[in-house]
């Protein structure tokens, strides 16, 4: 016949049960005892029976109240988080159990957080192959066939910006991987800026920053990582400027770390708005992506970019961003150093 395998708790509170059983029975005899020794006044004897019968009265109900009352309030939130109904007053109400309880429960809910937002962006990245796979040659062979026509007319401005784009369009939707060369991404960076300059003429300059140590182009980093920050740059930074507008991208190793910074001369952000935004870039939590404000696109291409860095690398890894109004704006891009033959 199947037993109920009896929990700690339970073994807990028949322990607490039984040793005040126990310690019950003993100031019963305790006073037994009194009342038989003559010599005592009786005043003595009434006091001491008192105090034996009072201090396990007062031992029960201080079990009772520190531990046998709490572990049912836990068992009752327990049952809440199993039905669904509730799950951060799990976490709070629970790491109350032993020291170091709440390290472990922040820890599982790290990981539980990990592991959802992987398989969400999993699921957005299958959602977005499958929509690239809508037929890309029809859109190639019509970039190329537009820059055929323009080349015969000699218009080799349109041929150049036609090419740019059907480049920039073929690196974003073909698959490579989720690593790419600091050399293939710049590339791709390049074919984006000549399509900005296309619209923005020569109000927009790139500058790039590379050390004398060319292999440093060479080593690798997740696939559109610099291109959604350049465009950040360019249309909430530098579009609304009178001037000329320069973005510098600088390249830089250190001990382990491959850091990649895209400067502006933009318009910058106040304090208030870049706190916000480096509090979201830090996060890398469901909440953080579903609660993204729609009205709010300047930040939501850098959290994308960041959530991504840190799925791939860990916490350690990212983007920090330091701005300030009508200077400009710096955004560091953090990596591990991986070269292109690592695994």
């Amino acid at each position: 016949m199947w037993k109920k395998k009896i929990t700690y708790v339970e073994k807990l509170i028949l322990l607490t049960i039984i040793i005040c059983s126990l310690f019950t029975i003993s100031s019963l005899l305790l006073i037994i005892v009194i009342g038989n020794i003559s010599r005592l006044p009786m005043i003595v004897k009434v006091l001491l029976s008192f105090t034996l019968l009072l201090l396990p009265t007062l031992f029960i109900a201080l079990i009772r109240r520190k531990a046998i009352i709490p572990l049912r309030q836990y068992k009752l939130i327990t049952e809440k988080f199993l039905q669904g109904h509730i799950y951060m007053d799990f976490i709070e109400q629970a790491s109350k159990i032993y020291p170091g309880m709440d390290k472990f429960l922040n820890h599982i809910d790290k990981l539980i957080n990990s592991k959802q937002l992987d398989m969400e962006t999993n699921k957005r990245s299958e959602f977005i192959a499958l929509q690239n796979q809508i037929n890309p040659h029809f859109l190639y062979n019509t970039l190329e066939a537009i820059r055929g026509d323009a080349l015969s007319e000699g218009v080799e401005y349109i041929a150049d910006i036609t090419e740019a784009l059907s480049t920039f369009f073929r690196y974003s939707v073909t698959d490579t991987g989720s690593l790419v060369t600091i050399s293939d991404e710049l590339e791709n960076v390049d074919n984006y800026f000549k399509i900005q300059q296309y619209r923005f003429g020569e109000k927009l300059e790139l500058v790039y920053e590379i050390p004398e140590d060319e292999d440093i182009l060479e080593l690798m980093c997740p696939k559109l990582t610099l291109q959604p920050i350049v465009e950040n740059a360019i249309f909430h930074g530098l579009e609304k400027r009178a001037d000329k507008g320069s973005i510098k991208i600088r390249l830089k190793l250190t001990n382990h770390k491959l850091t990649i910074i895209v400067n502006d001369n933009g318009v910058g952000m106040d304090d208030e708005t870049l706190d916000t935004l480096n509090y979201r870039l830090k996060q890398n939590t469901i909440a953080n992506t579903q609660g993204q404000d729609k009205s709010k696109k300047g930040g939501i291409a850098l959290i994308n970019v960041s959530r991504r860095i840190k799925l791939l690398f860990g916490e350690n890894f990212g983007i920090q961003v330091f701005s300030i109004p009508e200077i400009g704006t710096d955004v560091y891009v953090t990596i591990p150093i991986v070269k292109n033959d690592m695994e």
